[in-house]
């Protein structure tokens, strides 16, 4: 067993924690399935008015035919639409892209047949094809529409068919604010997950061991999966962002050499889905959500069909408190997106997080300052109990000011980076010298926006300075195979 240890981070407690039951949501009246803003580019597969099968083929990756995206249920392609023109197509679209936009351009909708329905969908037996060769496995991942979940660590992108990793990392342990601990499903069906475990073992190659991240003082019966062929428990404090891909990809493999096609990365509820796969040739389509916040009336976890609407599973004895506006967030507090109510569940969302905007500033507040804020600084009275729940709002961050240098954001940045400095020098456009610095290690966490009393966006600026570095090296690349 390894023990994961590393510095900075920081670890949340905030009220609106989902309770330990798991509602199940059904379906709904439509699914839809964003076609944009995302990491693969897909080519759509059916047409306006088709019927669909349940596990039957929406799209395909572009750039991998193999790798498909599957309906989660049986149903009528109610709508197509293009992502950029946001127009309606009768037809197939071009290319598009899944991701996690708010399902305002590019989408295909379906209407499902059983709108009662509370359970996976059957009826995609793979009738034999399922094989313990490893080209014939991952075909077989591939055209259930499973493979798209596992990913490099290097580059956050779907993981290539042809990859040879040296480790799989399973994520068993969530620490960003509201996210589900997945341990509790790998107890409940230790034989999908030992099976799945199996099966990634045949997917990757015997010379790339599983690594299952969980959190320290795991449960016993977790202590099992140590017996199964090249698969080794790694326990990591619950501190954010211990789950971050490209933070495992570097503590768990090394920064040195880093590169795409050296880690994959799956979740442990993904794991559980190909143990079903290999065993019975179905699985379940839907996706384990933490449903938090102090916005909702009763926080807890829930059993979600992917492309449901928000307000559906937002409903009932689910509802938004109804005590003042709210924010919704899409995917985590930190990493995650603002939708509306009217947004959709992306696949692959693990946490939909329902706060109050509270945004209006509050009379004579500067005489109980921060006593329920959660905040890294010291000036605020709320380090005098740090064991004390705090209220989560949309206020929670305040309005920027100028950087003071007060080095929190190099204190909890979990890479060992200075963010006030590469922001410094990304600002007056010397990228290249933030670079030497480390500016591509930046792993994107969010921590040293959060923490930064002058409330600086700290992370979109680093990401767009990334960005820049690497159009300039793509520029001296063309240039010098152009001379």
């Amino acid at each position: 067993m390894k023990h994961l240890t590393f510095n900075g981070g920081y670890q949340f407690n905030f009220r609106g924690a989902p309770s330990a039951e798991v509602v199940d949501v059904s379906v709904g009246e439509s699914l839809r399935f964003d076609l944009d803003a995302g990491t693969v580019t897909w080519v759509c597969e059916v047409a306006q008015g088709a019927h669909v099968d349940a596990f039957a083929v929406l799209a395909r990756a572009k750039d991998a035919p193999e790798v498909c995206f599957v309906s989660p249920v049986a149903g009528t392609v109610a709508r197509v639409v293009v992502g950029a023109a946001g127009s309606d197509e009768g037809g197939k679209v071009a290319s598009a892209e899944l991701g996690a936009s708010d399902g305002a351009a590019g989408f295909v909708e379906v209407t499902p047949d059983d709108a009662s329905a509370t359970t996976s969908p059957e009826g995609m037996a793979l009738d034999g094809s399922w094989s313990d060769q490893r080209n014939e496995a991952r075909a077989a991942v591939a055209r259930a529409g499973l493979w798209w979940r596992i990913r490099d660590g290097f580059t956050g992108a779907v993981a290539g068919l042809d990859d040879s990793p040296e480790q799989v990392i399973v994520r068993g342990l969530f620490t960003e604010p509201f996210f589900p601990v997945e341990e509790q499903l790998a107890v409940e069906r230790s034989d999908a997950l030992v099976r799945g475990l199996e099966v990634l073992d045949k997917l990757a190659g015997q010379q790339a061991p599983a690594l299952v991240v969980v959190r320290q003082g795991m449960p016993k019966e977790l202590s099992e999966l140590v017996k199964v062929k090249s698969v080794e428990i790694v326990e990591a404090p619950a501190r954010y962002p211990a789950e971050n891909p490209q933070f495992l990809d570097g503590l768990l493999a090394g920064w040195s050499g880093r590169g795409s096609g050296r880690t994959w990365v799956i979740d442990l509820q993904d794991v559980l889905r190909l143990g079903d796969l290999a065993t019975t040739g179905v699985y379940d389509v839907r996706e384990y959500v933490a449903l938090a916040g102090e916005g909702l009336s009763k926080p807890s976890h829930a059993m979600v069909f992917p492309g449901s609407s928000i307000s559906h599973v937002l409903s009932g004895d689910r509802a938004v408190s109804g005590k003042g506006p709210v924010r919704v967030l899409l995917g985590g507090m930190l990493t995650g997106k603002s939708v509306s109510l009217d947004g959709w569940v992306t696949p692959g969302t693990r946490s939909v997080v329902v706060v109050p905007e509270h945004q209006k500033r509050r009379f004579l507040g500067f005489l109980a300052p921060g006593l329920d804020e959660d905040s890294f600084s010291y000036g605020f009275l709320s380090n005098l109990a740090p064991g004390h729940a705090r209220g989560a709002h949309a206020g929670l961050r305040g309005q920027v000011r100028y950087c003071i240098s007060c080095s929190y954001c190099e204190w909890v940045c979990p890479v060992g980076l200075n963010p006030q400095t590469l922001w410094k020098l990304g600002d007056i456009g010397e990228v290249e010298e933030a670079a030497s610095q480390g500016l591509m290690r930046c792993i994107g966490c969010g921590l040293c926006s959060y923490v930064c009393p002058a409330k600086i966006e700290l992370t979109a600026d680093l990401k767009r300075s990334q960005e820049q570095y690497r159009q300039m090296l793509a520029e001296e690349e063309a240039a010098a195979g152009a001379a």
